[in-house]
């Protein structure tokens, strides 16, 4: 019997390192394609990345950013976090004679590598904790390890070569599959306060890019009207909170997001109408 049971202690010990294996393999794969993309100013892989970086020094310099048509917000201000941090070290190393303006004009690959190395190093990791957490709810090797297989397809691993809205809504996506796991799994997941964390993720997705927005037909999993409506809520207040930064653009953002879907062209051009058959 006791072999028995030290036997099942090392299996799950071992599944438990396999589940280590997948999100690794997906940062080395990333890490490779991002090296034969190559440098971020090369042709269409500084769209919308210069932007960005752009867009993180306004934040840092408390000034409104004038990119704001994804919005974008949140990897704004996250862009502008790592680049202070990063900044910080090599001031304190003596790495640098500039200020923070000068130093990233001067150096916007470094910064936009650091950034990017950052962000799939959060994916990463959020990977590897959709598997921990699927196998231990489940206890099935099999299910933790599809779950961490979704972003193995090219427009994941593409974009998380990446620093733009779609490379933070990877990890985003990530963590909405863990709260749906502890929902299916934990009857202490249907409480309001599991409301309020979907309503967290979600608004912070659409205010990365709002194409995000389908994601909160999660919310009808949710159990009765209040639990739905403090989801909602807590979405909308999430996204007004974090787009703050550009509260002075939401005209222009809102004008732009209207013409979109109320025109048929591209970017809002075209003949009025949903689609253009």
């Amino acid at each position: 019997m006791n072999i028995s049971h030290f036997r099942q202690k090392v299996s799950k010990k071992k599944q438990f390192v396999y589940l280590f294996i997948i999100p690794v393999i997906f940062a080395v794969i990333s890490l490779i394609i991002r090296q034969e993309f190559g440098p971020y100013w090369l042709g269409i892989n500084s769209d919308p990345e210069y932007a960005y970086l752009l867009n993180f020094l306004n934040i840092i310099q408390f000034q409104t950013p004038g990119h704001t048509d994804h919005p974008g917000t949140t990897l704004q201000v996250f862009g502008a976090i790592v680049i202070q941090i990063t900044y910080f070290i090599q001031y304190l190393t003596n790495s640098v004679v500039s200020n923070i303006t000068e130093s990233v004009l001067q150096n916007p690959e470094f910064y936009l590598i650091t950034v990017n190395t950052i962000l799939l190093l959060i994916i990463t990791s959020c990977l590897l904790l959709v598997g921990l957490v699927a196998f231990a709810f489940s206890q099935n090797i099999a299910l933790s390890l599809l779950l961490q297989l979704g972003p193995f397809l090219w427009t994941p691993l593409q974009e998380s070569t990446r620093v733009r809205p779609e490379t933070l809504l990877l990890s985003l996506t990530q963590v909405l599959v863990i709260l749906l796991l502890f929902y299916l799994y934990s009857e202490r997941a249907r409480l309001p306060k599991f409301a309020l964390a979907i309503g967290i993720v979600l608004g912070l997705g659409i205010s990365t890019k709002v194409t995000f927005i389908p994601m909160i037909l999660v919310i009808m999993l949710l159990p009765g009207w209040f639990q739905k409506g403090l989801a909602i809520f807590t979405t909308i207040v999430t996204f007004f909170i974090t787009t703050s930064p550009i509260f002075s653009q939401y005209p222009r953002l809102f004008n732009w997001l209207t013409s979109i879907a109320t025109h048929t062209g591209h970017y809002g051009s075209g003949n009025p109408g949903l689609v253009d058959i």
